[in-house]
């Protein structure tokens, strides 16, 4: 059990030690006693976030309020003792939930035993820490542009322990994310479940805002979807597609939609390939879905609802997965053979199309087809694709035309930059040579052909 104390005068600092030990101590349990003079100097200690502390007693003369409410701004299950002169100071920093107690420094030593009694009668306290279900990882990049935070924010030191590293209300730009990310060693920061809703709602809200902007540009749009995207692979696998979720896919969507615009180009769209590598996952979820808008308006399919499935199916196709590495492949054989990956591994990757469209059904309101495009994203026209084995006859034409995007953006993500498309369509059109699929490839040809 580690314990913060917080006291400057030596001779108390003693008898809360001894209280400690005595009340504390067990042959199965050691303590830790870090020993800090000032409120300051245990606030510097707790910014750190090098450790948690499961009891933190500290005194109180009736001065210094803001850094009280900083200093229990910390911790989880953290319990407190407040070493003040009465009890009248309570009301001013208790909070709901919390571990609090207050000790008489008049009479330090049985006030400060009751007060550890009354904690441990609240609720057993140090060395249980917190659930890990009770915690929703977070990709530090979905916190860019959500700020003043409407939620805590905290950082993993091993199984169940969590310790506050932002607190609500605090203002974030994307440089005090990469200190986070570099200093910190922080890819994944977490946030209470209860409270990660509020986080994707704030994030919806921001992306509407930015939408709204006369001047908003491409970048500025991918950069918010892409946020987007990383927030929902973290909350909707332990949560659901929650109407906070469903709102910030949308809104994410939205503003996709209206930077590609009613005519997308195709030439555009793979130009920009190399420069929106990134996270595999979120890049190709963002990029795929502009490639399909692309290949419709070449199909004369360019209606704003084909559009809104397609871009809608991009964003939710990979989100079951958590592998960038083994959402890179796009053959389940493949992927075996590589022998990079665990039988389990294998089995999620077989089934993620099922699970992605199973999230449309969690969808209050979403447009027809989106569910077949995700459940068919794999499948390939002689039935060698999973998870259904179907044939061309039995796969949508938007999924075909879906399925023709994945194969083209993987084979030019793959290729130096400026490569025509010319050998795409040499083998495409072995694989395609049927149903919807001969039709879209050859209408791409066509199109290539007449630019070139």
């Amino acid at each position: 059990m580690n314990i913060l104390l917080v006291e400057d005068e030596g001779e108390a600092r003693n008898i809360i030690q001894l209280v400690i030990e005595q009340k504390l101590s067990t042959p199965e349990k050691t303590i830790t006693i870090v020993h800090r003079r000032l409120l300051q100097d245990a606030i510097e200690l707790l910014e750190k976030q090098d450790q948690l502390f499961d009891l933190i007693v500290f005194a109180y003369a009736g001065t210094g309020q803001a850094l009280v409410k900083c200093l229990i701004q910390y911790g989880g299950p953290t319990a407190y003792v407040m070493c003040a002169p009465d009890n009248t100071s309570r009301a001013a920093f208790e909070q709901p939930g919390m571990l609090f107690e207050v000790a008489i420094r008049s009479n330090i030593g049985p006030t400060l035993l009751a007060a550890l009694d009354r904690l441990a009668a609240k609720r057993k306290f140090g060395d249980q820490g917190t659930p890990d279900g009770d915690f929703v990882p977070i990709q530090t990049e979905a916190l860019i542009g959500v700020s003043p935070l409407k939620c805590d924010v905290y950082i993993k030191l091993g199984p169940e322990r969590y310790i506050k590293l932002i607190k609500k209300g605090d203002e974030l730009d994307a440089e005090d994310l990469r200190k986070i990310r570099d200093v910190k060693k922080a890819e994944s920061l977490f946030l209470r479940k209860d409270e990660a809703s509020s986080l994707l709602d704030r994030q919806a809200d921001a992306v509407k805002k930015l939408s709204e902007s006369p001047n908003l540009t491409e970048a500025e749009a991918d950069k918010a979807a892409s946020a987007s995207i990383e927030a929902l692979r973290d909350v909707v696998d332990r949560m659901g597609f929650t109407p906070q979720a469903q709102k910030l896919a949308k809104t994410s969507v939205e503003i996709t939609l209206k930077l590609l615009g009613a005519r997308p180009k195709l030439s555009a769209v793979l130009a920009r390939l190399k420069q929106e590598e990134g996270k595999y996952i979120t890049a190709h979820s963002l990029t795929l879905g502009k490639i399909a808008c692309a290949l419709a308006y070449k199909m004369q399919w360019n209606s704003a609802a084909t559009y809104l499935k397609l871009t809608l199916a991009s964003f939710l196709h990979d989100l079951p997965l958590k592998d960038n590495e083994l959402a890179a492949y796009t053959s389940l054989e493949e992927a075996k053979k590589s022998g990079q990956f665990s039988d389990a591994d294998l089995q999620a990757f077989k089934l993620h199309p099922i699970k992605s469209a199973e999230y449309t059904r969690q969808f209050d309101e979403i447009p027809a087809d989106v569910d077949q495009i995700l459940m068919q994203h794999h499948e390939r026209p002689d039935g060698s694709g999973f998870p259904r084995s179907l044939t061309h006859k039995y796969i949508s034409p938007l999924a075909s035309l879906f399925i023709i995007a994945h194969d083209l953006m993987h084979y030019m993500s793959e290729q130096p930059p400026g490569t025509l498309m010319d050998q795409f369509f040499v083998e495409a059109e072995d694989r395609y040579q049927t149903g919807h699929f001969k039709k879209i490839i050859k209408q791409l040809k066509e199109d290539q052909s007449t630019a070139t």
